[in-house]
């Protein structure tokens, strides 16, 4: 069973069929910190996936994660990541690229991440693909919405993981052409 003592929302999960997971890292309770949650929640209300796709709200704890790594050929992620450049910028880092990346970043659940990934590594178990996209948090103070910076950059984050699936093979089905607005809500 993969509970914690905190809820984890699995959106969509198909096991016996799953080969990638898209899982959004965060804190939700601490505003832009949460920006990859509000993505994954965003994508379920505007995209159907095959049930080879997943989509997971993977909170802040990483080793709570190592199913989904054990069980995808492909993940991608989304975080926020303090790249030390202005709010909202956006970054990407692919296999390798990802653990040296997050070496150099200051969070608690990068830190732990970066250790899962490691460990995966050492133990060649590390899924065929992995793909991490980031962005510049510009508030991370308690409240449970985004900033103006981070609302603007949603449908960015998005598309940048539409395109990655793409390239990947995996087509979403649009479920219209529904878009964050300023007030953080999803329309159709």
């Amino acid at each position: 069973m993969r509970s914690t003592r905190f809820s984890k929302v699995l959106i969509s999960m198909n096991k016996t069929q799953s080969q990638t997971a898209i899982i959004g890292l965060g804190n939700i309770l601490l505003r832009d910190e949460g920006i990859g949650i509000h993505v994954i929640n965003n994508m379920n209300r505007k995209y159907t996936f095959s049930p080879h796709v997943n989509l997971i709200d993977g909170g802040t704890s990483s080793y709570d994660l190592l199913p989904y790594f054990e069980e995808n050929k492909k993940i991608i992620i989304v975080d926020a990541i303090d790249f030390e450049k202005e709010p909202g910028y956006i970054n990407s880092f692919e296999n390798d690229e990802i653990l040296m990346g997050l070496n150099k970043k200051l969070s608690l659940h990068h830190l732990g991440l970066t250790d899962l990934l490691t460990d995966l590594k050492i133990h060649g178990l590390l899924p065929q693909e992995i793909f991490l996209v980031g962005m510049q948090p510009a508030k991370i103070e308690m409240g449970l919405d985004l900033s103006k910076t981070a609302l603007t950059k949603v449908n960015i984050l998005i598309d940048t993981v539409i395109d990655k699936l793409k390239q990947w093979s995996i087509k979403p089905i649009s479920l219209g052409k529904n878009k964050v607005h300023a007030d953080g809500r999803t329309y159709l």
